[in-house]
């Protein structure tokens, strides 16, 4: 009983406005955390770049973009999520919000609602295998939302070629990177070991099929990049595959 009140309060009208103003506020205020994430990022992303954020959710990566003077192209199924994208940057002269999944194609699919928004994917094998694991023990993927998807390669031909690409998209990524036909100069794709090893392989091998990239990791959110030097695809896999230990983070990528 307790549960269903606790639901119902935070989908009242006045919960989702509180909600909004709550996320807004956030995106406003600059935090130590945004300090260090714009240094790092800064390696990556220089005034005057566009980059695009795959899977914004509220937008914590595209305000730091935004700091170090970048454009962004703000991508997002989840209609909360855009609407607070929306109230914060929807004149702002250096955000588009385009309210979309990113996928192989131009279509619809189901997005399946966690509990958790940061947790929402459109991949079932990924659910299952953070379940299964233990990884997510406590999140609920209970609704589905029809959202509509389109390309790497369509956001290109609308809105140009990124110098930076942020995906995050919980177990999408092969599906977001098979609807890119051409490396940007730098990229990210979200990391899942051992739930996603084979994604992340697939990942690798479809990036050096489009050119020869050289590729690193972090680890976390520890803001730093594990190896000193860049390697080729290969030895990443060979990395990723001897690790035991169960892990998450991002796999960053540059194009030579």
């Amino acid at each position: 009983m307790i549960e269903r009140l606790l639901r119902f309060s935070k989908d009242t009208p006045l919960a989702r406005r509180l909600a909004v103003e709550r996320h807004r506020r956030s995106l406003r205020h600059w935090t130590a955390t945004d300090e260090r994430l714009a240094a790092f990022y800064s390696a990556f992303v220089s005034a005057g770049d566009l980059c695009f954020d795959i899977g914004a959710n509220y937008g914590n990566r595209a305000k730091v973009f935004l700091r170090l003077g970048a454009r962004v192209v703000a991508v997002e199924p989840q209609p909360s999520c855009c609407q607070v994208l929306t109230a914060e940057y929807g004149c702002h002269a250096d955000v588009v919000v385009v309210q979309a999944a990113v996928g192989e194609t131009e279509d619809e699919r189901d997005l399946m609602i966690a509990d958790s928004h940061v947790l929402s994917s459109l991949s079932p094998e990924w659910i299952d295998s953070v379940s299964r694991s233990g990884r997510f023990t406590a999140t609920r993927w209970s609704s589905t939302e029809r959202v509509r998807l389109t390309t790497m390669d369509s956001l290109v031909a609308r809105y140009g070629a990124p110098q930076f690409v942020k995906i995050d998209v919980e177990g999408y990524e092969p599906n977001v990177l098979r609807g890119m036909s051409a490396l940007p100069s730098h990229l990210s794709f979200e990391l899942t070991l051992p739930e996603c090893l084979d994604a992340a392989l697939f990942c690798i091998d479809h990036l050096c099929s489009l050119g020869t990239p050289v590729f690193n990791y972090s680890l976390g959110e520890c803001m730093s990049l594990v190896l000193d030097e860049w390697i080729d695809g290969g030895a990443l896999k060979d990395i990723l595959r001897r690790r035991s230990e169960p892990a998450f983070g991002d796999i960053f990528v540059a194009s030579t």
